[in-house]
Order: structure tokens, then sequence, then C-alpha cells
């Protein structure tokens, strides 16, 4: 049986749709009369997104000096759209612990994404992206979760990608030839069926051909290219510079990126073991 995008991600019952949680926090973020104490009395009905929020503000990867010790707290200090998205990437690790993955391996997922996502960022800083930096960070963060989608439903070819996966991180033609369909586009289906900023969509569905993205160019090349640091392939880097330098007129060279890639290696280290529970 074969499947098409939409239905693939519409199988995956257990992450076809985000928590009713974060629903309620994003409704809530909505509405501008809403208080900073009212959106923490939702948020701590929800023990396990309070618990990985505080510890991902009170984090090195932050740097804040003094202790944050209620949601309140971090609203004050993030501000409240960045506050959004880190309760989007809090809501979907915790979503994540949930996943059967047979022998997928998820520290490995964990690992790569979470390194992508804090190159991400620190390349959206870099280059002066428009949009918020915590978009970026949670666009990196997801940018493989069409993967996770693969694996839930589809087992059986799941086993027959993952060393592929492992192997060929830039390639995705034995994907196509073996479901129709990749994972980028899975993951920007699903990004889709989650009601997510077209950010994400376009950035998930984009992180290896980013010159197919139509609105957020630069924020698609800084995933794409973020994912390729999170990859540790020089020479692959140096292509990717070379792309990005043609589509969207960075001036990076490959030594700056280098730089960047030890830098996020450190803080991803800071960051790790909230996301691996």
């Amino acid at each position: 049986m074969s499947w098409s995008v939409t239905e693939t991600v519409a199988k995956c019952e257990d992450i076809a749709s985000l928590p009713e949680a974060y629903h309620k926090i994003s409704e809530k973020l909505d509405q501008p009369t809403t208080t900073n104490n009212e959106l923490a009395e939702v948020v701590k009905l929800e023990p396990g997104i309070t618990g990985k929020l505080l510890s991902i503000v009170n984090s090195a990867f932050y740097g804040f000096s003094n202790t944050i010790s209620t949601a309140s707290q971090a609203i004050s200090i993030v501000g409240r759209n960045d506050f959004r998205n880190l309760v989007l990437g809090t809501t979907v690790a915790e979503l994540f612990e949930q996943i059967q993955s047979g022998t997928f391996s998820m520290r490995d997922y964990w690992e790569h994404a979470l390194l992508c996502a804090i190159c991400s960022k620190m390349l959206g800083e870099q280059w002066k992206i428009k949009e918020d930096r915590e978009a970026l960070f949670i666009a990196g963060l997801l940018h493989d979760v069409g993967k996770l989608v693969i694996v839930q439903v589809l087992p059986d070819k799941a086993e027959l990608l993952i060393p592929y996966w492992q192997d060929n991180p830039f390639e995705y033609s034995f994907e196509q030839q073996l479901l129709g369909f990749d994972h980028a586009e899975v993951g920007a289906e699903l990004m889709k069926s989650w009601g997510l900023p077209g950010i994400l969509v376009e950035a998930t569905g984009c992180h290896h051909q980013p010159n197919k993205a139509e609105i957020n160019k630069h924020s698609s090349h800084a995933v794409f290219i973020a994912n390729v640091l999170a990859h540790n392939d020089e020479h692959r880097v140096a292509e990717a510079l070379a792309q990005c330098r043609e589509a969207i007129a960075i001036n990076d060279d490959i030594d700056t990126l280098l730089e960047l890639q030890q830098e996020a290696l450190r803080k991803r280290e800071t960051l790790i073991g909230i996301f691996l529970g």
C-alpha cells in the first residue's frame, strides 16, 4: 500500500496534532489583555513543559545571571514571541518522548536537531534575518521531524531508510523512490497540520532545497546551511556556502562558519540533557 504525504501524516496519530496545552497557551498569547501571571497559570497545568522550559531559560545557552524560578519570570525576560516558540519546542520534545523508534536512535536525532537549531539561530543573528531568532531555533529543531513520522507510520520502510539516512544525510532520492516523497515534505505537511507559521513550514520543507523557498528565503537558507554544519562535513559546508552566497548574497567565509559550528557545539552541551529527558 502506498500513501500520499497527507495520508502518511494523518496516520501518525501520536503526533498528528499538537497537545491541547500548546493551543491553550498560544490562544492566551494572542490576547493582548492576557497578563504574564495568567499565562503562567496555564503553563503550570503542564508540569513536563514547565520543567523543560525553566531548564532551558536557566541554562548557559541563555546565560541569565539570576535563576528564573517561575514561568511568569521567564515570560517577562524572554518576551512573548520567544516564549511561544520555547513552549512549542518543549511541547514537541514532550510529544516525541512517546515515540517508539525501533532501531532509529532518538539520541542521535536530538543531538543533530539541537545542533541544527542552535546554528540556525546563530546564523539568523549573524545574517540579521528579520524573522525572530527563536523561530529559527524551532525551525532548525524540527527540520527532520518528517523522519519521525516515517519511522512511526512506515516502520518496515523506515528500516531500509535508517542506514541510508546515516550514510547519505544530504540525499533524498532513495526516499522518493521508496515512498514517492521525502522526509522534508512529510515534515512540512506535519507543520501545516499543526497550524504553525509559514516560516516553519517552508524552512522544514526546503531544508535540502532552499532555492525552492518562495517567502522565507533567508530563513530557509539558514536552516539549510545549519543542517550541513550539524552533519560536520567540511566539504559540504563549502558547497552549501557557495550556494547561499549566490542565492542570498551573504559575506561569510568557511572559517567563520566553522567557528560558529564550534560555538554551537559548546552551547548544545548545555541543552542536550533537557531534550533527552
